[in-house]
């Protein structure tokens, strides 16, 4: 008896603390931690909150959705009744702005990418290399991802494109290669009907 009671409390310890709140921590946080600004309540929040906002508006630029949270977020601070009444309300807005750059290139580099942010890197990637230190640009076009292709995995989707660099025109079949859920490299491979 004392031995199935010590096991069910056991085992409710160790789910409890799995749940604990400070088991993980958010891309924000990472960035509070790196920016040196440690924890408080009202500037974490607020950030969060910026955050939160960027990821919601599913565009690709990040970083100027997480602008735009951050300012409503001060806008909104600079408003309250609180803030006119309190005197270090006005040095957290002071702070908030003179630290936004920092934690926003944090937290963007931080924060798990979408596999369409992923997928736009690497075509980025690629044209940057295919167009190198010449004078004239290369294009990455009608590309699409080939589930079907024995290489192809969520993290690292294989990915058909058309690549011209004026001189000539061809297909290529390629990996885009993740750590973290963040683009990493690229790796060409063998078409599935060359296997």
């Amino acid at each position: 008896m004392k031995s199935g009671l010590a096991c069910v409390l056991l085992f409710s310890l160790l789910g409890c603390s799995s749940m604990s709140p400070y088991s993980r921590s958010s891309p924000v946080d990472e960035a509070l931690k790196a920016c040196g600004l440690g924890y408080s309540a009202e500037i974490g929040g607020a950030f969060k909150a910026a955050y939160q906002y960027a990821e919601g508006s599913g565009g690709l630029d990040f970083e100027a959705k997480m602008k735009e949270g951050l300012e409503t977020q001060i806008v909104s601070v600079t408003r309250s009744e609180v803030f006119l009444e309190k005197a270090d309300t006005k040095e957290i807005v002071s702070l908030l702005k003179g630290t936004q750059e920092c934690v926003i290139k944090y937290a963007q580099a931080f924060r798990p990418r979408s596999r369409s942010e992923i997928l736009y890197e690497c075509m980025s990637d690629l044209e940057r290399r295919v167009t190198g230190n010449g004078k004239v640009s290369a294009r990455v076009e009608n590309w699409v991802v080939l589930k079907d292709h024995p290489k192809y995995s969520e993290d690292n989707p294989v990915v058909s494109v058309d690549v011209d660099n004026h001189a000539k025109r061809q297909r290529i079949t390629l990996q885009c290669l993740t750590r973290g859920k963040s683009y990493y490299d690229l790796e060409p491979v063998r078409a599935s009907s060359e296997s």
